[in-house]
């Protein structure tokens, strides 16, 4: 087992959750992995306290669950319930984020399951079934040939993100459910994460990685992540919960974990709400500009268009018009060097005709390069200056942005740090509790 202040197999996942199973009523049913050939024999239960049918696995000498708990209960929630969920990073400032609608939300809770607090974890699993302590996920993990391979082998087949499956030889079906915490929700796709009655204790596995592992993670009861409760009676005297005391302390660190997370989330409301206002800012003023910019651009191609046709058409002209005087010119000297004695008078002649021809054209040509120069020279500063409107409209909402993001990361900063030292007192002293 690996000890670790944040966990997520490089993929920075962290998740609570908590789950019940109840009486089973078993009708089994087996099916075949196509690409290993494995016989998987599924069983089922029913949740009597909401009617809800869950699958379950023999793997080994143990009996788990086949896919997480919807065991709607207090201190647990769907993936983007009730928070913002991650949507992408930005290069400066906070974390894209977006609100899920309800049907999302739900439907999140159908595929994954629900997200558990440590505290509700503990207590969740109904009579008959218990949360893992980290020898039984180790357990697990040894049996599916160890911490290398064992997440490959345990994965679903579908699911996880930059095809990083696994081949469910056993038919535990693991899914990337991502994580909770205080600032909201994160990571569905990338890894997933289970909670181990022994406290501080993770069972995870990452997209990235063929491994599982279970992993110590100090000080981080706080956050959501998944159950998978294994049948029989807990071995742990840690998650059995029979000390009056034990209970006692276990429900004020629940009540802590979601004063802090409350607190937390009013401590950084405010400077939110303003980076989400400048963000917003920001963005309708380059819209707005940028459109001007486009205009101003398209009112000058539309102005230039008949005086640039006008000046192709008097240079095509002036092209045609010389070409014939020019080459009677060129004959005419040819000729005078044949004849000495009219070389003279043929060459002035011939200049003069290159010269009269070539005149009116001319003419035209300068004139249209005249008219095309003054029709493009107001809608050319137009544009100029819609370019340079653009680029000053944006400096300010862009630098406003900047600050708010800026003023957003350091008012979380205290915040943080007082939910996460109330966060280790209360664990504190419910392992003092457990102890006893």
């Amino acid at each position: 087992m690996k000890k670790t202040r944040s966990f997520l197999l490089a993929a920075g996942i962290s998740l609570a959750m908590a789950f019940t199973f109840v009486t089973s009523i078993c009708s089994c049913v087996s099916y075949k992995v196509v690409n290993t050939g494995t016989e998987i024999a599924l069983a089922s239960f029913t949740d009597s306290r909401d009617g809800k049918t869950y699958k379950t696995v023999k793997i080994g000498e143990q009996i788990w669950m086949a896919e997480n708990l919807n065991y709607k209960v207090s201190g647990s929630k769907c993936y983007g319930e009730d928070g913002q969920v991650t949507t992408g990073y930005e290069t400066r400032g906070p974390i894209a984020s977006a609100t899920l609608s309800s049907e999302q939300v739900q439907a999140n809770c159908e595929k994954y399951g629900r997200l558990y607090f440590w505290g509700t974890a503990m207590e969740a699993c109904p009579e008959g079934w218990h949360l893992p302590d980290k020898e039984e996920w180790q357990t697990l993990v040894n049996f599916a040939g160890g911490e290398s391979v064992a997440g490959k082998r345990l994965k679903a087949r579908s699911g996880w993100n930059n095809n990083g499956n696994g081949i469910d030889i056993y038919g535990f079906s693991a899914l990337p459910g991502g994580q909770g915490n205080s600032a909201g929700f994160s990571a569905i796709g990338f890894g997933g994460i289970w909670w181990a009655s022994s406290a501080g204790y993770y069972f995870g596995m990452s997209y990235s990685a063929d491994g599982a592992v279970v992993v110590e993670v100090e000080g981080d009861e706080s956050i959501l992540v998944y159950v998978r409760c294994v049948q029989g009676e807990a071995q742990s005297s840690a998650a059995s919960g029979v000390s009056g005391e034990q209970q006692g302390a276990l429900k004020r660190y629940e009540e802590a974990i979601q004063k802090a997370q409350q607190e937390y989330q009013e401590a950084i409301q405010k400077p939110q709400r303003e980076y989400e206002e400048a963000q917003k800012a920001y963005q309708e003023v380059m819209q707005k500009a940028y459109q001007e910019y486009v205009e101003a651009q398209k009112r000058y191609g539309e102005a230039t268009q008949k005086e640039q046709q006008e000046l192709q058409e008097a240079q095509k002209r002036y092209s045609e018009a010389i070409q014939k005087p020019q080459q009677e010119y060129q004959e005419a000297l040819q000729k005078a060097r044949q004849e000495p004695q009219k070389e003279q008078q043929e060459q002035q002649e011939a200049a003069k005709r290159y010269s009269e021809a070539t005149q009116k054209p001319q003419q035209e040509y300068q004139e249209a390069a005249k008219r095309y120069s003054e029709a493009t020279q107001k809608p050319q500063q137009e544009w100029q200056e819609a370019q340079k409107r653009y680029s000053e409209a944006m400096q300010k909402p862009q630098q406003e942005q900047q600050e708010a993001a800026k003023r957003y990361s350091e008012a979380m900063q205290k915040p943080q740090q007082e939910y996460q030292e109330a966060l280790q007192k209360a664990l504190q002293e419910y392992q003092e509790a457990t102890q006893k």
